[in-house]
């Protein structure tokens, strides 16, 4: 992606949620729409009957983040510095106070450092963080997702028009560009500090739209080649006992591709094509589009 590809990402994620201006963010979407010459963003399956299935019921399965190879992916970030100080001096004032005094930057990284390695501190943070659900799809169209995503060509590549799933989603549910960082960890702008743990309505919702943002925030290296645009749910409840859940999922696709070895997999293939024409989808061959 260009700079300016890089930008209007960011700019439709940060107004959406740091803005709190869906106008806004939507204005940028259009000018993503705008300069995305085909308005499609792929959806690369494997060759599973499940797959099949989701589509004839017009659902979409979504999956929490613990299910994926990179372990900051929507991973809550805390202003550890800020809250331990905080707790310290105005919250149990009276109990610390006889060693306020030793508050510096070297006690800031023992607490950092003694918090990272607290197992309920880990746990926490891995509720937190798997309250969301994701549907992943590209703007790119090549043989890394082919073979990354669709078992090197034996499964298919779903072809939707980006403005139909926008104004077609469940209410409940966002869709936005991924935005790309060269350090998620160092990103303030997704940590949640001290405003975010005050009693009025405003810091809940402070907090909310911040994990929202970290939701939509990836490492640029090496992920921003997938171009992603993220569907999300996030659930309000903190246990989580299953990987993703399936969510009605009204839009058809416009076009499948079918990989260059799903004839390894003819029962699959036969299931593609009839859905393709019960649904009056059309139906290429990667190896035509070549």
């Amino acid at each position: 992606m260009t700079k300016k590809e890089f930008k209007r990402r960011e700019s439709a994620v940060l107004a959406a949620f740091k803005e709190c201006n869906p106008q806004k963010a939507f204005e940028y979407i259009e000018k993503i729409i705008k300069y995305n010459s085909e308005n499609t963003v792929c959806r690369f399956r494997p060759p599973l009957e499940r797959e099949i299935d989701l589509l004839e019921k017009k659902k979409i399965f979504m999956v929490r983040p613990r299910v994926y190879e990179d372990k900051g992916d929507c991973e809550i970030l805390y202003n550890i510095r800020d809250l331990y100080r905080h707790f310290m001096i105005n919250i149990k004032s009276e109990k610390y106070r006889d060693v306020r005094n030793l508050i510096d930057e070297e006690l800031d990284e023992k607490v950092r450092i003694g918090l990272e390695k607290n197992p309920r501190f880990q746990e926490l943070k891995e509720c937190v963080r798997n309250r969301a659900l994701v549907a992943c799809f590209s703007e790119n169209y090549d043989e890394y997702m082919w073979r990354e995503y669709a078992n090197n060509g034996e499964g298919i590549c779903l072809v939707y028009d980006l403005l139909d799933i926008i104004l077609n989603i469940p209410h409940d549910m966002k869709l936005y560009p991924v935005r790309y960082v060269d350090n998620r960890r160092a990103c303030k702008d997704i940590w949640i500090g001290v405003e975010e743990f005050g009693e009025e309505s405003d810091s809940f919702i402070g907090g909310e739209l911040k994990y929202l943002l970290s939701c939509f925030t990836k490492e640029k290296e090496p992920y921003d080649r997938e171009a992603e645009w993220r569907l999300l749910y996030v659930e309000d409840r903190m246990d989580h006992e299953n990987d993703g859940k399936e969510f009605c999922f009204p839009i058809i696709p416009s076009l499948i591709i079918l990989g260059e070895n799903i004839t390894n997999n003819a029962h699959f293939e036969a299931r593609v094509r009839k859905f393709a024409m019960d649904n009056s989808i059309e139906l290429v061959y990667a190896s035509d589009l070549r």
